[in-house]
């Protein structure tokens, strides 16, 4: 009886030990493959070039944008710069940006007639430089719309370039667009259901994003490219975001 108990015993203990060498293989195998899929499928972005064109303040306490282009000369961006930097309230405060370039292919897609940048690799990408909104400039038919979504300004370099500051009003203030039909983004301040919410600053017009709304002004750059004026209500809107900054 007992020599029957030690042979169930030992044929259990060998059984187990067989069981634990199978898993044990089998962890080694998938911690290898997810090794494999994280060393191969993230490459190591902080050895891209963070070139600077305008450092005006140390990036902790200034706003920084950098730039990606496609097939576009660094030294065009400066138009992009000078837009953003000669419109009003950004011209007032031009020692709160911060600009910078990484030259690195970025892949786009168009979306709802609009090309759209955005994705996890740019993300990653960008941290090679300081940044806080990033723009991509990707020359593409004047038919496609320029786009902004979170962060991310995706430009189309065949439209006026005026563009970037319409998109920058998008990620910078989260102002809504100004022509209609159009949609009005969670928490945006310059399309009012009713003229008295303007609080006495500008003027108000039918038709912001939606018909039944109302904007500040007659034909701010939110509503037209034609435009290099934010207005006064909408400047008001971005002063306070600029103000976080310092």
């Amino acid at each position: 009886m007992k020599i029957h108990n030690v042979f169930i015993s030992t044929f259990r203990f060998k059984k187990m030990k067989k069981a634990v060498i199978i898993s044990t293989i089998i962890i080694v195998i998938s911690l290898g493959t997810l090794f494999y899929f994280y060393y191969f499928n993230n490459p190591n972005y902080s050895e891209l070039n963070c070139q600077t064109l305008i450092e005006s303040g140390i990036p902790e306490e200034n706003i920084n944008i950098v730039f990606f282009t496609d097939g576009i000369g660094k030294e065009e961006l400066n138009t992009y710069i000078n837009e953003i930097l000669s419109t009003p309230p950004f011209s007032e405060n031009k020692e709160k940006f911060n600009f910078y370039y990484i030259n690195t292919q970025i892949e786009c897609e168009l979306k709802y007639s609009a090309i759209l940048c955005y994705s996890r690799e740019l993300i990653k990408k960008s941290s090679a430089c300081p940044n806080d909104f990033i723009a991509v400039i990707s020359k593409k038919d004047p038919s496609i719309r320029s786009s902004a979504y979170l962060n991310v300004m995706s430009i189309n370099s065949a439209l006026a370039p005026t563009v970037i500051v319409h998109e920058f009003g998008h990620v910078f203030a989260n102002l809504a667009d100004e022509y209609i039909p159009a949609n009005i983004p969670f928490g945006s301040k310059n399309c009012k259901s009713n003229c008295e919410n303007f609080n006495g600053i500008g003027n108000c017009f039918q038709g912001c994003s939606e018909s039944d709304y109302s904007r500040s002004s007659y034909a701010s750059i939110m509503r037209t490219l034609k435009s290099n004026s934010f207005e006064e209500f909408n400047e008001e809107l971005i002063n306070q975001k600029i103000q976080e900054y310092k």
